[in-house]
């Protein structure tokens, strides 16, 4: 039986699938903090050539999180661990009851992949070093996270606390307060404004108030190549403070804004 994904569900059971040999292991902590807090990591398998000395630091950080690993012998011109990844996710997906695929890789050459998992009903996020951000892999998945959004994360200790049930969005940036120098399209303007209204309406609480990371997790569902820098903006707690027409925001943490209407 095939994955059947419903964005509503709170709970999605996921298998990690991780290319140890091309994703670096400093920002594999992160990987983990994201997907836990949105389900459960119920499969967690790393591919590479443990015989080599250079996958150490990743052997001893696959106990930590307790990830199979699985022995791939390297082969000229054999792209091993993707073809790995691949076989693996496809047999998940169609013998185990799994919802949800997060795909660890460095080349970003899982585009198709992504796209197969995604129209069986699954939900898959990506994760890939910075090359593959404006590729295929990127819009095939349903969130996607690039190492340098991991490490901007990690720079600014913007990582979910681990007792708080948020997510917090990869491009939020709490140093950058000022606008870019880029004029978004009104297009684009007005397709945030219409997702955001969305959003916090998906998210509010009984105060009417709404995570902001909430809503930005939302709107990545809606919109996955979404990036507030594409519309001029450092962040999206700076996005979110100029639509002023619909929405209030509470800067306190957690950063928590509500619509406009519901002060009325």
């Amino acid at each position: 039986m095939e994955a059947n994904f419903n964005p509503e569900q709170p709970n999605l059971k996921t298998a990690v699938l991780i290319d140890a040999t091309s994703f670096p292991v400093e920002v594999s902590d992160l990987v983990f903090n994201i997907l836990s807090q949105y389900g459960d990591i119920v499969v967690k398998r790393a591919f590479g050539n443990w015989s080599k000395p250079e996958l150490r630091p990743w052997a001893e950080r696959l106990a930590l999180y307790a990830v199979v690993p699985a022995q791939r012998f390297d082969y000229p011109q054999d792209n091993a661990p993707d073809v790995d990844i691949a076989i693996e996710a496809l047999d998940l997906l169609k013998h185990k009851k799994i919802n949800s695929f997060a795909l660890v890789t460095g080349s970003g050459a899982l585009g198709r992949l992504a796209i197969r998992l995604r129209e069986s009903g699954a939900m898959v996020f990506g994760f890939a070093n910075s090359p593959a951000a404006n590729g295929p892999f990127r819009t095939a998945c349903t969130l996607f996270w690039s190492v340098e959004d991991l490490q901007s994360l990690r720079d600014n200790n913007e990582a979910p606390p681990p007792d708080e049930d948020i997510i917090q969005p990869v491009w939020e940036s709490k140093d950058d307060d000022n606008p870019t120098t880029d004029s978004p399209s009104e297009d684009d303007i007005s397709r945030f404004k219409e997702l955001l209204r969305q959003a916090v309406a998906d998210n509010e609480g009984d105060d009417g108030w709404a995570l902001l990371s909430s809503v930005g997790s939302s709107i990545k569902l809606q919109w996955p190549s979404f990036n507030p820098a594409d519309l001029g903006y450092k962040g999206l707690k700076n996005l979110v403070e100029d639509a002023r027409d619909i929405v209030r925001i509470n800067t306190a943490s957690p950063c928590k804004v509500r619509l406009l209407d519901d002060f009325s």
